[in-house]
Formats: structure tokens, sequence, C-alpha cells
């Protein structure tokens, strides 16, 4: 049973990609993995019932090998129209999606070109620094994180980001300043708390005796203080792993705490980053998604959920009153298929020859509402 698999080949530009979908040993899972040169870049699981009979098994494989094949090349697909499209908000959505799939030298390309459209574009300036960053290109991170602090001066994100860079090159007074300065602009800031103590930890085990710093066991007050605040701020923190550290850094056990922390950032509890709304966006400008009900329910569904944890979001009740637009203009859109449809059965049908005149005419208004809004 566990010879069961399928792999396909996708290209994007010169570089080729190895899809593969099997039954993992444990025969739970169904694991769908991309790589390139037997480098994985991306790891999808799928739970598989218990007792499944073999052929199902074989059915569902292949069902979860499509979607993913699909998945894709669809993106591969997007990335050939909006690279062409020199739209910069959508050069900035398609790079954060790239770099969410390590795919980073295609990512800062689109961090790049949507610059090159719109040379104040913070957004894009903050993800080409991360995409820097993932790339493990620190000094130009600090370079893209400093030109956007130019004219984005207060914006904490691209303090953190900064902050992280210079801790990345263990420059441990200077990504203090940083992580400082991020919730100076934003008190609630978890993940701000958590790296600044995380920064402090790092700096008592490379750099104790460092007289730029504050001594060690003022240090060790901060690490506590704002692991702590973090817990308060944030519930993910909230952790086996974070309360072990915390015991660990009152006794001193410094390096423990570190390799503790480390967990917590490997399973991505500080990123606060919403791929699926970036996907959604694409799909609906680029992939032709933009009639499929399905789609748009899932994606306020999606933001609806993400309301339930983070209610005083105002990013999201921005983006749920979006996507209650384009869900309204396909009810539209559905309602003129109606009236033509009655006018084909009954051309002289005076009340729908009415209502899709006035639809007609009304409706351009909210189309380039919702265009306006979107771009």
């Amino acid at each position: 049973m566990s010879q069961i698999g399928k792999s396909d080949t996708i290209s994007l530009g010169e570089r080729s990609f190895l899809i593969e979908t099997t039954l993992d040993d444990s025969k739970h899972y169904l694991v769908s993995r991309i790589s390139e040169n037997d480098h994985v870049l991306q790891t999808y699981q799928f739970p598989m019932p218990e007792n499944h009979p073999i052929e199902q098994i074989e059915t569902d494989l292949d069902e979860r090998h499509q979607v993913v094949l699909a998945d894709w090349e669809l993106l591969f697909y997007i990335h050939g129209k909006v690279r062409k499209s020199l739209h910069a908000p959508s050069l900035n959505k398609l790079g954060f999606i790239l770099m969410k799939r390590n795919l980073l030298s295609e990512a800062i390309d689109c961090f790049t070109a949507a610059i090159a459209q719109e040379n104040q574009f913070t957004e894009a300036y903050l993800n080409l620094g991360k995409a820097y960053i993932k790339a493990e290109f620190y000094e130009e991170a600090v370079e893209s994180l400093t030109r956007a602090l130019e004219f984005s001066p207060d914006y904490a994100d691209l303090h953190y980001a900064l902050g992280v860079a210079f801790l990345k090159q263990h420059e441990f007074q200077k990504a203090v300043n940083r992580l400082e300065k991020a919730i100076q602009s934003n008190q609630s800031y978890s993940q701000a708390h958590f790296k600044l103590g995380l920064a402090y930890l790092i700096s008592i085990m490379r750099n104790g005796d460092s007289t730029e710093m504050i001594p060690v066991s003022l240090r060790q007050k901060k690490i506590l203080t704002h692991l702590q605040k973090a817990i308060d701020l944030n519930h993910a923190f909230e952790q086996p792993n974070v309360r072990q550290a915390l015991k660990e850094i009152q006794d001193s056990k410094y390096k423990n705490a570190i390799n503790l922390l480390e967990t917590v950032e490997l399973k991505g509890v500080d990123e606060i980053d919403d791929q699926f709304t970036e996907e959604f966006y694409l799909h609906f400008m680029f992939g032709g998604k933009g009639k499929d009900d399905k789609i748009i329910k899932e994606y306020i569904q999606h933001l609806q959920d993400k309301l339930t944890a983070q209610a005083n979001y105002p990013d999201l009740h921005n983006k749920l009153g979006i996507a209650y637009l384009i869900q309204c203009r396909n009810m539209f859109l559905k309602a003129m298929e109606q009236f033509r449809l009655a006018l084909k059965l009954n051309p002289n049908f005076k009340l729908a020859q009415k209502n899709l005149k006035l639809a007609e005419n009304e409706g351009k208004g909210f189309i380039i509402l919702l265009r306006a809004l979107l771009k």
C-alpha cells in the first residue's frame, strides 16, 4: 500500500518542479510535496479515515493530487498574466503568495516590479524586506525596509521586520531599538513583544558581556516582561513551550529557553499574514473565478472565522465588506441573466425590457465602484 502514488512535473520559466502525492508510512495521511532538485518547497497533508479500502485510497489520492497540481498550475498561469500587467497591487499580492510558497527569486522579482511602478509602495517594500530575510539576504532587507521608513516612519510592521533583519545579523542593540519602536507604534503588537524578548535572550547567549546593552540581570527582566506580555495579548503564545521557557529563563538556563522559543517560531505562531486573502484576490482578478459562488462563500467564511478571534482588527472588517460587495455583484450578474432569459422566451415582455435597461444603466456605477475598491 505504501507504494501508491502519483507525480507530475510543472515549469515556471526555466525552473521545473516535481509534484508528488503519496500515502505516508503511517497510512493516516495523503502527503503532497512540491520540490525542486530534491529541495522540498511545500508540503500538504490530508488526513485519511481509518480502515479505508485500497480502492478508495487510490481514488482519494488521485483527487488530492489533481487539486494540488491544478492549484500550482493556476498560480503559474496567474504569474504570467500579472507579471505582464505591471499592476503594482497585483504584483505585490502575487509576490506575497510566491514568498509563502518559497519561490523567493520570483517573489523578489514581483515586489521589485511593484516598486518600479509605485516608488512609495510601503507594503511592497515591507514584503521585499521579508523575502530578503527569508532568502538570508539581510543587508538587502535592511536597505529595503530603511527606504520605506523614509515615507512611512510610524509603520510598526516596518520597524518589526527591520528588527528581525538586525537580529538575524546579531546586531542586538539595533534589533532591540527597532522592536521597541514597533511596540511604541502599536502597543498591542504581540509578535513584537515576543521577538523583543527573544532578541534580549539571544543577546545574553551571544553577547552577554556587551557594554552597548543593559546588564544581563536587566535583560532577563525584560525577557520575562515581554514574553508574558505576548501571552497576555495573543492566546496563541499560551502554550507549554513558552511557559517552560519562562521557567528556564528564571533559572538562567538561556540555551534551553532559546530552543523552546524557536520551536514556537517554526510553528508560525508569530505570523499574522493572510495568504488566503491574497490568493482570493488574484483568483478573482486574473484566474477566472470571479463568478464562482463557492469560492466567494469560502472566502467570506474565512474572514468571519478570523474575526471571531480578531474582532477588533479593522482590516478584516474592510476585507469582509469588499467580499460582500463581490457577492452582490455576482447576484447582480445572475439577475441580468434572468432578465435576458425572460426576453429570449418573450421578446415583447415590457417589464423584463424595463428591468434589464435599468439594471444595465444603473449597474455600471456598481461595477465601477467594485473595480476601484479592488484596485
